[in-house]
């Protein structure tokens, strides 16, 4: 993490945000790809009167929880250094 914070820009490290929304990186993926067949197998093989396995039963990588707004202060905050803005871009603050 410390050359991270040493060497990428916030903008890059928007730029690879920006890319994983729309193409997966291997991690989440792969995830995916199992959790998928494993609804698929389980569907397939599940009684009548049991309910259909959902997607999200089998994933490993659980999406993030979203923040509750409430507990947040929406103000622009000062940056200090570009160190700095890349942590806050890191915690999406």
């Amino acid at each position: 993490m410390g050359e991270l914070d040493a060497k990428m820009t916030v903008r890059e490290f928007r730029d690879w945000q920006l890319f994983e929304q729309d193409q997966p990186l291997p991690d989440k993926l792969g995830d995916l790809q199992n959790a998928l067949l494993c609804v698929v197998a389980t569907n397939i093989m599940r009684s009548g009167d049991t309910p259909p396995a959902q997607l999200a039963d089998f994933l490993i990588l659980k999406p993030p929880a979203e923040p509750e707004t409430a507990r947040y202060d929406d103000s622009p905050q000062p940056v200090t250094n570009e160190g700095e803005a890349f942590k806050r871009a890191l915690r999406g603050t």
